[in-house]
């Protein structure tokens, strides 16, 4: 939601590829690099931000909150052409300067500050540090992250003591008619020779409008787009097959009307017109459906769900617009061949049109039972997709771990070069309330640690292969499996004061190094280091859809008082406010700089979020396609029932009984069924390799899954063949010679 999107990016750089093949991104670079950028013609603007989680205390508040605040050089919001909704922005000197002063999101304004009035000019403290409100920014405005609710004025140049030393993430305007190799060689070299740790590494740009996507979402947004565009079908189909049962039984009508002198195209213009008035009706419904959904979804959503983007869930008008575009295009596809079938009528044919005798025009049968069985085939392709991601969700939240995250607490904290802050820090949280046990370590799960890719793993096995793997290390001590209770499968734990060279392993490493064989005892050289295994834990697993975020693990031993490392605490009973262990955290004057703390479960939570939304929305398309399938299928077979009633009449003074003529009628619903459901099956199989990315230990030949969607289609054929089958067993022949 920024002016000239297209044209925005976030510049970094990246390391030259490594033996194994991999690379790093630097996402924020050096204060010089950013001068010489900004110096630069190929960018019309070129500023920086960065973000970090801050204790926001307001006066009339009982307790701090946490916040996310972001430090931004001041000409960033005219760069993304943002105006506040209250107040102003701050100034050039007032960013050279860097002022205590402060933009607060609307969120925070009304959420926090309870819709102040006086807002503008109001003091809240930032870390202890007293901060003046100066503007409030628009309700769509989130930068650079969507949790982003405060931001302050920096200058990258010089920062007093009380802002932590950040280098800045530059985010550019391109400036127009430069190619984009052209573009990435001149920020290569002005990079490079403004900053001599940079000498080799090349620029990147990454567009805004492309930041929040990921893996998952990429690969899952193409199905979902799919099954829209499905369900559309099977909507248009229903509604054609029922505007020609419409006009079927307006035959009378039409032949009345070309015995008067209208020709075929005025027929055709007047059914043609019926049904635009009909999609123009359509599509202001879902104009108005679309506003109280959006409208519903702000007010009962969580907002943390809600905000997850840089773009606000509103109504577009360019979605609107093309969305109204396809309703009315579709108005007149669904209406043409029906139009067409159903004024092929002529005054003789009309005479007999009324009679009751009359039966299901040939064209019109074929038609309606084309789209019956197209319908089918598209929910039961809708069902299988559907069925693969509930699976898929349902085995990606219920993996074994292999550890407890409940209760569990972390954040990556700097410490200061002394020989007692790790032990300062680790006795200070554990006097607080509702905190037990305390651990330090390098990385924690599932975020990992040092990863370790490519070739060099040696075991000691002879005539082992040099093997390639790539797997997590993390630097822990004797408590930490303790803490995170992961269970010892064989051989012992870390003592105090353990040999660097001892090493825990997963089971999935030992595996792999030494299949059939006891780890315990055995070794393996990594580069050029050689690791000799203690123990051997229980595999910890990361359940993702995407197999780098799953890797093997072994377990180094970290010696107290590292400068840096990760804080783990496992709460007793209730967990303490996520604000006061920050608060207390930044009391100890050992203590440097806090990153990341929260809840280690909500990284799992995180990580089955878009699984979940996709299998939920995925459900409802399916719902409406098997309600749609269902409807139009009891609307034709109520239809050719009507039609027919004078042979079922006959069939029934013959000495047919009324089951045997239920059974006509179930049995084309059940043929139409079947022949939909083969359809289906086929386009499913190739659905299902699409899908393979975005599914968890699911494949299309479960049988729980065709045991699903056979259910589903037998019952919704039953349920829509059972009033036309039973209006047809109650035919009663004498009432019909009466009416003819």
């Amino acid at each position: 939601p920024f002016r000239d999107a297209d044209r925005l990016v976030r510049m970094a750089l990246r390391s030259p590829g490594s033996r194994g093949g991999g690379y790093t991104i630097f996402g924020s670079v050096s204060p010089a690099v950013l001068a010489a950028w900004r110096q630069s013609p190929i960018f019309t603007d070129v500023q920086a931000a960065h973000g970090d989680t801050s204790v926001v205390g307001v006066s009339n508040e009982l307790a701090p909150v946490e916040r996310d605040v972001a430090f931004a050089t001041p000409r960033l919001f005219p760069m993304l052409g943002v105006v506040p909704l209250r107040g102003r922005l701050y100034s050039d000197d007032e960013g050279r300067e860097n002022a205590d002063i402060a933009l607060v999101s609307a969120q925070f304004w009304r959420k926090v500050l309870a819709n102040d009035p006086g807002v503008i000019g109001r003091s809240i403290r930032i870390d202890g540090t007293a901060v003046t409100i100066v503007g409030v920014m628009p309700e769509s405005f989130r930068f650079p992250d969507w949790k982003t609710e405060i931001w302050r004025p920096i200058n990258y140049d010089v920062r007093p003591a009380s802002q932590a030393r950040q280098d800045p993430t530059p985010y550019a305007r391109l400036a127009a008619d430069v190619p984009q190799a052209d573009l990435l060689a001149q920020a290569s070299s002005l990079a490079q020779n403004a900053d001599p740790a940079m000498a080799k590494n090349l620029a990147v740009i990454q567009p805004i409008a492309g930041l929040r996507s990921g893996t998952y979402l990429d690969r899952a947004t193409p199905f979902l787009a799919g099954g829209v565009v499905l369900v559309f079908l099977v909507l248009c189909a229903n509604v054609a097959t029922l505007l020609l049962a419409q006009l079927s039984n307006r035959a009378r009508e039409f032949g009345m009307c070309a015995a008067l002198g209208a020709s075929r195209p005025r027929l055709m213009r007047q059914a043609l017109t019926e049904s635009l008035i009909l999609g123009g009706a359509g599509v202001a419904a879902g104009i108005a459906a679309a506003w109280l959904l959006v409208t519903l979804t702000r007010r009962w959503l969580p907002n943390a769900f809600l905000l997850q983007t840089l773009n606000p869930i509103d109504l577009d008008p360019r979605a609107l617009a093309v969305a109204s575009g396809v309703g009315i295009a579709a108005a007149i596809a669904a209406g043409l061949l029906p139009a067409w079938i159903g004024t092929r009528v002529s005054a003789t044919h009309a005479s007999r049109a009324e009679s009751r005798a009359a039966t299901e025009p040939r064209a019109a049968r074929i038609f309606t039972r084309v789209m019956l069985v197209g319908e089918i085939a598209l929910t039961c392709t809708l069902l299988v997709g559907t069925a693969l991601l509930v699976l898929s969700f349902v085995r990606l939240s219920s993996v074994d771990r292999g550890l407890d995250t409940r209760g569990l607490i972390s954040a990556w904290v700097s410490l200061a070069r002394t020989e007692t802050a790790q032990a300062t820090v680790e006795e200070t949280l554990r006097a607080m309330p509702g905190i037990g046990q305390v651990v330090a370590s390098e990385g924690v799960p599932p975020d990992g640690s040092a990863i370790h890719f490519g070739d060099g793993w040696m075991p000691d096995t002879p005539g082992s292969p040099n093997l390639t793997l790539t797997a997590n290390s993390y630097g822990v001590g004797p408590d930490f499996f303790d803490v995170y209770r992961i269970p010892l499968v064989r051989g012992r734990m870390f003592e105090a004061n353990e040999d660097p060279a001892h090493v825990i392993v997963g089971e999935q490493i030992a595996a792999i190094l030494w299949p059939d064989l006891d780890p315990i005892g055995r070794s393996f050289a990594l580069g050029k280091q050689r690791f000799t295994v203690v123990g051997l834990v229980k595999e910890i697993r990361h359940p993702s859809l995407d197999p780098l975020n799953d890797v093997p693990e072994f377990y180094r031993y970290r010696a107290p008082g590292s400068r840096a490392g990760r804080i783990t605490m496992r709460c007793i009973g209730r967990c303490p406010e996520i604000a006061q262990v920050r608060q207390t955290l930044a009391a100890l004057p050992d203590v440097r700089s806090i990153y990341g703390l929260g809840p280690i479960e909500d990284a799992y939570t995180d990580e089955i979020a878009r699984p979940k939304a996709a299998a939920v929305l995925a459900l409802v398309f399916a719902g409406i396609a098997v309600v749609a399938a269902g409807g139009g299928l009891f609307g034709v077979l109520s239809y050719a029932v009507g039609r027919r009633r004078r042979e079922f009449g006959i069939r029934a003074s013959l000495g047919a009984r009324p089951a045997e003529l239920s059974r006509l009628v179930l049995g084309e619903g059940a043929r139409l069924a079947i022949a939909g459901v083969v359809l289906g099956s086929l386009a499913a199989w190739g659905l299902a390799r699409v899908l393979s990315a975005v599914v968890y230990d699911v494949t299309i030949g479960e049988p729980l899954i065709w045991t699903g969607v056979a259910t589903i289609v037998a019952a919704t054929t039953i349920a829509a063949c059972w009033a036309p089958a039973r209006r047809a067993s109650r035919v009663d022949p004498v009432e019909l010679l009466r009416d003819a």
